[in-house]
């Protein structure tokens, strides 16, 4: 499957990049949310960058029509990582039940 996505790689190093780097700024914290806070918290943040995005495709390259792919890279690379933080808070709730 790989040799059918030579792309996936680079994509997916990107997602745990972001996520190792989420991971970083959530230990300097002292948050203790319970089960459906943590589901509202990730979804906030992941509503965020979707605005995010929707910024940068609609002000910045369509009105200006300056193309800032680099940085719409990023921001979808932490909306597929907070997708991820999502997964794990939903698999860390079932394994305790």
């Amino acid at each position: 499957m790989a040799d059918r996505m030579p792309w996936l790689e680079g994509v997916l190093n990107s997602v745990r990049a972001e996520r190792e780097r989420q991971e970083v700024l959530k230990a300097g914290r002292r948050d203790s949310y319970s089960d459906d806070e943590r589901m509202f918290a990730v979804m906030r943040m992941l509503v965020e960058e979707v605005g995010e995005v929707t910024r940068i495709l609609l002000v910045e390259q369509r009105l200006t029509n300056d193309r800032n792919d680099k940085e719409l890279r990023k921001k979808l690379s932490q909306m597929a990582a907070l997708a991820g933080a999502w997964i794990e808070a939903l698999d860390e709730i079932v394994m305790d039940e």
